[in-house]
Formats: C-alpha cells, sequence, structure tokens
C-alpha cells in the first residue's frame, strides 16, 4: 500500500514505504469485487472506478485514513487496493475552518498521479484490465471530461486534535496506459468516492 508525499519522486517513494501498512484493513476485507460503480453516488465509504474494460465498487468503511500534509494548507490521503491494484492520491484543505465552507461544493482539477497539490485534486492510477501488468494513470487537466466534483462535505465528529468530515466526490478523468514503460492509448475513467478525512481543528 503507499501513501506517497508531494515533495520530490524520490521522497514519494521513500514516505510510500513507511506509511502503508496502516492502510490495509479497507482493502484487505473481501468486499472491494463488487460489480458496478451506481450511478448515483453511494453514501456508503467507498472509492469506485469504471474504465473502459472493467469497475469495481471498493468497500472503504474500515479504511482508516491518516493525517499528512502537502503544505500548511493542503493536506492528502491515498491508498492502494490489494486485490485490485487500484490507486488513489486525494488532496484537501488541512483547515477544518475551510472545509466547511459551502464555496468548497464545485469540480476541481485532476492531477498527474502523485502530482496532485490543490485543495479537492484527485489521482489515480489502476491495472488496464483485471489483474493486468499495464497500467492506467491520470493526466492532469481540468475540462468537461476531466474533473473531481465535490459533491457533499460534512462534519461528523472530532478524534483527539483532529475535526473529522466525510467528503462525497464523483469524477471523470483521462488516463494513459503505460505497459514496459511505454505510454499508450488514452482512456476515459470515471466514478466515485466517500472518505472520511481529518482535518486540524479550529
Amino acid at each position: 500500500m503507499t501513501l506517497p508525499f508531494l515533495t520530490n519522486r524520490l521522497a514519494l517513494l521513500a514516505l510510500g514505504l513507511t506509511t502503508s501498512l496502516g492502510l490495509a484493513s479497507c482493502f484487505e476485507d473481501g468486499k472491494e469485487n463488487d460489480p458496478s460503480p451506481s450511478q448515483t453516488v453511494s453514501e456508503s465509504l467507498h472509492f469506485a472506478f469504471k474504465t473502459p474494460d472493467w469497475e469495481r465498487h471498493i468497500d472503504c468503511t474500515a479504511l482508516n485514513l491518516g493525517f499528512s500534509t502537502v503544505s500548511t494548507k493542503v493536506a492528502y490521503v491515498g491508498a492502494t487496493s490489494a486485490s485490485t491494484s487500484a490507486s488513489f492520491y486525494f488532496t484537501y484543505p488541512a483547515d477544518s475552518s475551510t472545509l466547511v465552507q459551502p464555496s468548497a461544493l464545485g469540480k476541481y482539477a485532476i492531477g498527474e498521479y502523485q502530482d496532485n497539490s490543490g485543495a479537492y485534486e484527485l489521482s489515480h492510477k489502476v491495472p488496464t484490465t483485471d489483474g493486468s501488468s499495464g497500467r492506467l494513470v491520470s493526466l492532469a487537466g481540468k475540462a468537461d471530461n476531466s474533473y473531481n466534483e465535490i459533491l457533499a462535505v460534512k462534519y461528523v465528529g472530532h478524534e483527539g486534535k483532529y475535526s473529522l468530515f466525510e467528503i462525497k466526490a464523483r469524477y471523470q478523468m483521462q488516463m494513459q496506459e503505460i505497459l514496459n514503460g511505454t505510454r499508450g492509448v488514452i482512456k476515459p475513467v470515471s466514478g466515485s468516492f466517500k472518505f472520511r478525512v481529518r482535518a486540524n481543528a479550529k
């Protein structure tokens, strides 16, 4: 499991190894192979994707996402699914006072995989097909066919020094196939997620 930090490529890999173990529970509970992400975004904690070749709705009820920061204003969460090898990396405001603003709802950019740094941006990596050695990686951009749309941000309580929020979103992105180091065709991918995240309490 990887949870990379956004400083440079080498730092991403090093940090991912040290923080991976804490995210295993959601992705190893045997529920992630439920087919077909719903057209309506589920109220359950989840991560869903649909490529031209396959799709999954991953149950994230047991996923315990930590709190790490890209900068003083932006935090991130991420994880990799043990059985599908799908990965996400999501950035969001680090402070609870920013998270509760109604203006947060709307569309944000998609990032190059692991390179998103703005609030509410998403990046993604997924096998080309179930079990494939090829990968689709997200391409940076914001357009009619490339966006992360925040639908709801809900305060759900406190945990120590953190405020807890549930963030619900749906997305569309363009992803490029990479096989044996060679970049190939670009494919449209869509999906949704709902995560419980931590933020600095104010």
